[in-house]
């Protein structure tokens, strides 16, 4: 490792080494000649004792040269293995800025010991050092425009760090920082990781590693801040899943982590608690809780579920959006009725529309039907559910159309089990919902029973076991055997394989498939008491109105990204607003943010983008006063866990992925920073090596003093 100086001016004093030597020859007599009696005992005796004086002379001018040299070697300031000055290296710090840094404990947040941290290392350095900053959060960005000499500036440039409330990616902080070092004044970088070392992963950690190495000559170190301790927080909140219906009861289940045992957790809907849960389990472990909400009327509902504030206060509430519709439109299309057919129409159609609105025109579904030869695209658009009953051979532009509607984000429900329409199933509508062709019709003189093998699926979720029960006991007697897809199976033959129903997603919509119609000859389905309830599901889950497109659940970090409640092409008293860029605003999440949003289109459908989401909350789509639109901004769960890592398996890490990791910080003082990133000091060492030689010079030269008795002759 290099020897540096804090002070290299001062070598200079060096040269105060030759004083004694100057002096010694200055001081020099010269020897004058005179005649004396014949003394030749006493000249042999004097003569040695002036080769021992000189000796001793010589010696004593050495560590008298030794000592000065000590001196102004010591006031130099060395460091073993330091930052040169001009010529010597640059520190680079990250400081995380990530949501957990938040984190409260004695004298502040875990964000502000990172500051404090930095500035005391920043101190320590000597003149000549440089350094930059690099804050990481949402995002990587260097604090400063360019590197700062180390010093009072550098300091004070770090009250403008910023919490943030993203993940840690260090990978994106690495490339940041490899940017950073490029343009380094000094060829040798130390880069210092200043993090709570919450976990979190970096995919592309090895190419970003990669890239910081081949910036310069780096060697990484990193500093752990933050107590450790208990805490907890609300990870997740998971809503039914399906359109909700106003007035009906719902259970809105959520993971949290508790602090203690049976903590309460409640749900708030509108800034009113509605329901509350009591967490079961011992104090840090994840636990399920369950509310049962009655949902209400139609509308964008801010709701959340939350719990008494601990150390760290952004993960103790956890924000979703309730969407509520006042319609769903539906397109039934269906094939031709024959005469003297079944009152229920061609495939149960009729049963179809009953079911989804048996109140007629006032109900949630808002049902339109017509013959499925005239389908068309427009049609379909209007509709945020199609459902095709025994439709028969699609047109060409009614199946582009029907492909649209999946690929744009819709739904399509098909029933066929008409006999005369395999060769339809198999190759038109297996194919459009990504399932394998084939379909081989069955017949049973006796009935078959169909069980459910999906409870859980949305669905069927929150219905009692007795409404399954009696959906089981129906009677089947003419379906389609068909091959099981990629989605999910949710009623199949209890003495086989064969899936009636299915449902699944396919670019980006949703679909079902029944592989029976619904007139009395195929099953006892029409008449069930399950018929109502089963068809309502499937619908609720199926059907995208444009509320939920006007809905958002993002990550922080995330961008904000949503479809409009009232685009100007279908609202005309919002299409001048719509037509004015400057009206268009998105506010929050974070308190008083506001600004600009930006609006593009994806063919017909329009799309408002407001930049990424900054902090924990609710960010509300403005379209002059108008809401058109509102998401929900949540923590990465792993920014709310306990799992921190250590520096060790860290910086190995760092070290498998091409860096070098020159150890480990935490247990440091910020005062003794200088000495793990800028050197150990040698100036004590060096000064009590010359306090030692300028001891044994006075020790030797009391042998070297003349002697001054007198001699008798």
């Amino acid at each position: 490792m290099p020897i540096s100086f804090g002070n290299p001016a001062l070598l200079f004093g060096a040269a105060a080494a030759a004083l004694p030597l100057i002096i010694h020859f200055l001081s020099r007599r010269r020897v004058r000649r005179r005649q004396f009696s014949d003394l030749r005992f006493l000249t042999e005796v004097r003569a040695h004792r002036s080769r021992s004086l000189g000796l001793r002379r010589w010696l004593l001018l050495l560590l008298r040269m030794l000592a000065l040299l000590l001196i102004a070697l010591a006031a130099a300031a060395p460091r073993w293995g330091g930052l040169a000055g001009g010529g010597g290296r640059a520190v680079l710090c990250i400081i995380d800025t990530s949501a957990s840094m938040s984190t409260q404990q004695e004298g502040g947040t875990r964000l502000d010991a990172a500051v404090a941290a930095c500035a005391g290392m920043i101190d320590a350095l000597p003149s000549g050092a440089s350094v930059q900053i690099v804050t990481a959060g949402d995002g990587a960005a260097p604090l400063f425009d360019d590197w700062l000499p180390a010093g009072a500036g550098a300091v004070d440039g770090l009250e403008t760090v910023r919490q943030a409330y993203g993940v840690f990616d260090l990978a994106e902080a690495l490339r940041v920082a490899a940017r950073q070092v490029e343009t380094a004044p000094q060829a040798r970088v130390e880069v210092v990781v200043i993090s709570d070392l919450q976990a979190s992963r970096s995919a592309d950690l090895a190419a970003a590693a990669s890239r910081l190495a081949g910036a310069g000559s780096v060697r990484v170190l990193v500093r752990r801040v933050g107590d450790e301790g208990t805490g907890g927080g609300v990870r997740t909140v998971t809503l039914p899943g399906r359109v909700l219906l106003a007035g009906e009861r719902i259970t809105v289940a959520a993971t949290a982590v508790t602090d203690r045992a049976g903590e309460v957790f409640a749900l708030t809907l509108d800034g009113e608690t509605v329901a509350e849960a009591v967490a079961a389990g011992p104090p840090g472990g994840s636990v399920p809780l369950e509310f049962a909400v009655t949902v209400p009327g139609p509308g964008l509902h801010r709701g959340s579920v939350r719990k008494t504030s601990d150390a760290f206060p952004a993960d103790d509430e956890r924000p979703f959006v309730l969407a509520v519709p006042d319609e769903i439109a539906v397109l039934v299309a269906h094939g031709p009725d024959r005469p003297g057919a079944d009152p229920t129409g061609r495939g149960g159609w009729r049963v179809v529309a009953a079911a989804l609105a048996p109140d007629g025109e006032g109900d949630l579904f808002r049902v339109r039907t017509l013959p499925a030869d005239r389908l068309t695209t427009a049609a379909v658009d209007a509709a945020a559910l199609t459902i095709l009953v025994d439709p028969g051979t699609p047109g060409r532009q009614a199946l582009a159309g029907l492909r649209s509607e999946l690929e744009t984000g819709g739904a399509l429900f098909v029933l066929v089990g008409d006999p005369t329409q395999a060769a339809d199933l198999a190759n038109t509508w297996q194919p459009l919902l990504g399932l394998p062709p084939g379909a081989e019709f069955e017949t049973s003189d006796t009935d078959r029973h169909a069980a459910v093998t999906a409870s859980d699926h949305p669905v069927f979720a929150g219905l009692p076991a007795d409404a399954l029960r009696t959906l089981e006991d129906v009677g089947w007697r003419r379906w389609f055997q068909v091959a099981e897809g990629q989605g999910t199976t949710l009623l199949a033959m209890a003495a086989g394989d064969d899936p009636v129903l299915q449902a699944g997603t396919r670019f980006g919509g949703r679909w079902a498939l029944l592989t029976a119609h619904l007139q009395p000859d195929a099953s006892d389905l029409p008449g069930s008491s399950m018929i109502l309830p089963l068809l309502r599901r499937l619908g609720t889950w199926l059907a995208r109105p444009r509320l939920l497109a006007a809905v958002a659940e993002v990550r922080v970090g995330e961008p904000l990204t949503l479809e409009p409640l009232a685009p100007a092409a279908t609202d005309p008293r919002l299409a001048a607003t719509f037509a004015d860029p400057a009206a268009l605003m998105v506010a929050g999440p974070a308190e008083g943010s506001r600004r600009g949003a930006i609006l593009s289109w994806r063919g017909d459908t329009p799309l408002l983008a407001g930049g990424p989401a900054t902090a924990p909350g609710f960010a509300t789509f403005l379209a002059g006063t108008d809401t058109v639109g509102l998401a929900a901004c949540g923590l990465d769960p792993a920014e709310s866990g306990l799992d921190r890592q250590d520096p060790a398996p860290w910086g190995a890490e760092l070290a498998a992925a091409g860096l070098t990791y020159a150890g480990d910080l935490t247990s440091t003082l910020a005062a003794d920073f200088l000495g793990a990133v800028g050197g150990r000091p040698l100036a004590p060492w060096i000064f009590g090596l010359a306090a030692l030689l300028l001891a044994l010079e006075l020790w030797i030269g009391r042998g070297a003093a003349p002697e001054n008795r007198p001699t008798g002759g």
